[in-house]
C-alpha cells in the first residue's frame, strides 16, 4: 500500500476548494493515509455525489490512517486519498462506509500527491452512488457580497429615496420594486455585484 505523509486537510462539513479555506475552518494534521489511484469516471463520482463503498474495499483502509491530535497520534478509521493522476481527493467514510467527508489540498501537497499517484497503477473502488452532492458554484466571499447587499437592503427598506437610488443603480430604470430588487440581487454572484456593494459603502 502507497502511503502520503504530513498533510493538511480541511475538516469541515463542506467541500471547499483550497483558495477558499479561510482560518475559522477545522484543519487536521495528516500524518499518514493510504493514496489509490483511479481512474477520472470514480473520481467525478466520489467529488459529485454520495458514495457508499462496499465493505471489502472499505475495510481496506480500516485504522491506517494517522493524524496529529495536539501532543499525540491518533486514528481516523476509515480514510483514504483517490487521485486519478490529474487532481486528488480526501475521503473520509463513517462504520457504514458512506461518505461523511471530503477536502481538497493546499496546491504544494497536491502536486506532491499527483506525482506520487502518476508512478502508480489503477486500483479499482466498489461503491453505490445514493445521489447527487448539493454543488455550491459561488467560493464563501462570493456569497457573503451576496448576503452583505441583500442585509443592507433589509435594514434601509424604510427609506424609499435610499431604496429608489439603489434600485435604478441596479436595474438602470425606476419602476421601483423592493421585492425585485432583493429577489434579483439574491439569484446569483455576479461581478456586478462588487461594483453595487462599492455603491453601497460610498
Amino acid at each position: 500500500m502507497t502511503f502520503i505523509y504530513d498533510i493538511i486537510i480541511n475538516d469541515s462539513d463542506e467541500l471547499y476548494d483550497f483558495y477558499d479555506w479561510n482560518s475559522n475552518d477545522s484543519f487536521k494534521h495528516i500524518r499518514k493515509i493510504p493514496l489509490i489511484k483511479v481512474n477520472t469516471n470514480i473520481y467525478i463520482d466520489f467529488v459529485y455525489k454520495n458514495v457508499k463503498l462496499f465493505a471489502d474495499t472499505k475495510n481496506i483502509f480500516k485504522n491506517k490512517t494517522e493524524y496529529y491530535n495536539r501532543n499525540k497520534v491518533d486514528i481516523i478509521r476509515f480514510a483514504f486519498i483517490i487521485s486519478n493522476g490529474i487532481n486528488a481527493l480526501y475521503v473520509e467514510t463513517n462504520d457504514e462506509g458512506i461518505v461523511t467527508k471530503k477536502s481538497k489540498f493546499l496546491i504544494n501537497e497536491e502536486i506532491e500527491i499527483i506525482e506520487v499517484a502518476n508512478k502508480m497503477k489503477y486500483s479499482k473502488i466498489i461503491y453505490d452512488i445514493l445521489g447527487n452532492r448539493l454543488v455550491k458554484n459561488n467560493t464563501r466571499r462570493e456569497l457573503k457580497v451576496v448576503s452583505d447587499i441583500v442585509s443592507y437592503l433589509y435594514s434601509i427598506k424604510s427609506d424609499k429615496d435610499k431604496i429608489n437610488y439603489l434600485y435604478s443603480e441596479w436595474f438602470n430604470d425606476y419602476n421601483v420594486s423592493f421585492d425585485r430588487l432583493v429577489n434579483d440581487i439574491s439569484k446569483k454572484y455576479t461581478s456586478k455585484h462588487d461594483s453595487f456593494l462599492d455603491t453601497l459603502l460610498i
